[in-house]
């Protein structure tokens, strides 16, 4: 990899912290949700600056050819990714049915107490 386009891909991951900050600052973003692209981004530059660390992974994890632990570890990342917010989700359906099951009670708890005032 040529020096200038290490500078390049440098500036390139350096602005999508920035931008991954500030949308955690703006509160577009929460931070618990921020945490595997913060990690990702900080790997990806610390490959940029230190390329030989790709070269080495690759023989320690005995994969042949460096594009190939580069896509391994990206579809590793997407299944940590997916798997992540599928259990928010999970949680967030939880909630939302615990929520209109409250909503129901109280609701007919306010229909007997309106019917009860009205005898």
């Amino acid at each position: 990899m040529t020096l200038r386009l290490q500078i390049i891909i440098g500036i390139m991951l350096a602005a999508l912290l920035l931008l991954i900050a500030g949308a955690v600052r703006a509160k577009r973003l929460e931070f618990r949700f921020s945490l595997p692209w913060l990690f990702l981004l900080v790997a990806l530059l610390m490959m940029d600056i230190f390329p030989g660390i790709v070269d080495w992974l690759t023989k320690l994890l005995g994969i042949e050819l460096p594009i190939n632990m580069l896509t391994f570890c990206g579809l590793a990342f997407s299944f940590v990714l997916i798997f992540s917010l599928t259990t928010s989700i999970s949680r967030l359906n939880e909630r939302q049915k615990k929520l209109v099951q409250e909503i129901a009670l109280l609701k007919k708890q306010l229909e007997e107490y309106e019917k009860s005032e009205d005898d």
